[in-house]
C-alpha cells in the first residue's frame, strides 16, 4: 500500500490499496481492480471518474444482472445499495 499527501493526478491511476490524504484529482480515471480497497480522505475530485478492471468488473457485471428487471433480485440489490447510502433525515 502506497501513501500520497497533498498531491495532484490525472489521467489513469491505479488505486487498488492505497490511501490519499488531500489530494487532487483532475480529469483522472481511477482503476480498481479488485485488491485491497484503497481510502480517501480530505482529497478533491473533478471531472475524476471510475474504471473497474479484472475481479472489480466481474462485481459490476453481476451486480448489473442481479438488477435487471427479470431476474427476480432488484429489491435485494436495492436494499444492498441502501446500506452504502443510507437515507438521511
Amino acid at each position: 500500500m502506497a501513501k500520497f499527501t497533498d498531491e495532484e493526478f490525472s489521467g489513469n491511476q491505479n488505486i487498488d490499496g492505497n490511501a490519499y490524504e488531500g489530494c487532487t484529482f483532475n480529469e483522472a480515471v481511477l482503476i480498481y481492480s479488485g485488491g485491497n480497497v484503497p481510502s480517501f480522505s480530505g482529497c478533491q475530485f473533478d471531472k475524476t471518474t471510475f474504471q473497474f478492471d479484472s475481479a472489480a468488473a466481474n462485481t459490476v457485471a453481476f451486480m448489473k444482472s442481479m438488477a435487471h428487471p427479470d431476474s427476480g433480485l432488484q429489491l435485494i440489490i436495492r436494499q444492498t445499495f441502501g446500506e452504502i447510502f443510507p437515507a438521511t433525515n
